[in-house]
């Protein structure tokens, strides 16, 4: 683990350089470190399941470049990093990549984007799957301070070692929020569908989602400290058996989440989480309850 540490911490400190040389309007850069409690240790892409605690350290860096701003169309490319580093339990560390274009223009009062996303993760400083995704979406305003926001996303992932969960996916979805405080508080409703079509059909499914969210500023402005809550309820229908337990999968998850906000000064800020967990299954690596508690703090240049 120290020496994954310290290579992340490197990687960090070399693209913190450039960025903060050529930092500008049209360049973004965030650095972030937490310290986490989690109670059950989880990688929900492959249903890997340990019913162990562990305390970790999740790094995190975010670079956008903004190529067009301009009212008519905006062109943005970004890059996120992460990487979850556990105490004891090196199986469960997990690594991101993941890059994007995104592009928007407008079209009355609506804003018309399409996002392209290419990710890639790593188990354990193994290769664990890639994904490609595109995100159409509509947003803008319907009424006073009521924003609402469409989308349609297509993923294609491709695993490293797991043929049978290479898989498309297609989500729509679509949020309502409703602003006050000058826009720097909001509540929301949320909702998907989607549908899962794998190589090995014990991995098909179709599913839906909904979820509610609140963001509340404790002094009435954007840049100052606030709580955030929020809750969501996820249901999957499996189409076929599931050989390890000899009948069709069942799953539904309740997650509840929230996390208090405190500005530091105008570039760095902490944060503090807990997220609570109940994931429902007949498969017994997807049926289990998690308690997650962090505090770190962001940096942004």
């Amino acid at each position: 683990m120290k020496k994954i540490l310290t290579g992340c911490l490197m990687a960090g400190t070399a693209m913190a350089l450039p960025a903060a040389a050529h930092a500008n309007d049209k360049w973004s850069f965030e650095l972030e470190a937490e310290a986490f409690y989690d109670s059950q240790l989880v990688v929900e892409e492959v249903d890997l399941e340990e019913s162990q605690d562990d305390f970790g350290l999740k790094l995190g860096a975010d670079v956008e470049f903004q190529a067009i701003d301009k009212k008519a169309f905006e062109l943005e490319l970004g890059y996120d990093f992460g990487q979850t580093l556990y105490a004891e339990f090196d199986e469960f560390n997990l690594q991101s990549h993941v890059a994007h274009v995104e592009a928007a223009t407008r079209l009355g009062g609506a804003k018309l984007g399409a996002r392209y996303a290419f990710g890639h993760y790593r188990l354990d400083g193994d290769a664990l799957f890639d994904v490609h995704s595109i995100t159409p979406s509509v947003a803008g305003f319907i009424a006073d301070q009521l924003y609402a926001r469409g989308y349609y996303t297509y993923s294609d992932k491709d695993f490293s070692e797991r043929d049978g969960r290479d898989a498309t996916n297609h989500q729509v979805g679509g949020s309502l929020f409703k602003f006050f405080d000058g826009n720097a508080s909001y509540v929301s409703l949320s909702g998907r569908w989607e549908q899962e079509d794998a190589f090995d059909p014990a991995f098909d499914y179709d599913g839906f989602s909904i979820g509610a969210d609140a963001r509340m500023s404790l002094n009435g402005k954007r840049s100052g400290p606030y709580v955030q809550a929020g809750v969501d309820y996820r249901d999957r229908d499996y189409d076929a058996i599931t050989p390890s337990i000899g009948e069709i999968r069942t799953e539904d998850r309740l997650r509840g989440k929230a996390a208090f906000v405190y500005p530091l000064s105008d570039k760095m800020r902490l944060e503090t989480a807990y997220r609570y967990t109940d994931r429902n299954s007949n498969l017994p690596s997807a049926d289990y309850v998690e308690h997650r508690a962090s505090a770190g703090v962001a940096f942004e240049l």
